[in-house]
């Protein structure tokens, strides 16, 4: 397994509708960069 530094301005953990709304309104009026990671690493089965 390889991993690599990820440069991002503002991390979101949940992608509820409240989640993706500040994710929204962030993108809109500032950030240049928001990561939502999974909440699994591993394949799906």
């Amino acid at each position: 397994m390889t991993t690599e530094a990820l440069e991002t301005d503002y991390l979101v953990v949940g992608a509820g509708a409240t989640a993706m709304a500040f994710v929204d309104t962030l993108l809109s009026e500032q950030a240049r960069c928001v990561r939502s990671p999974a909440a699994s690493c591993r394949p799906s089965t």
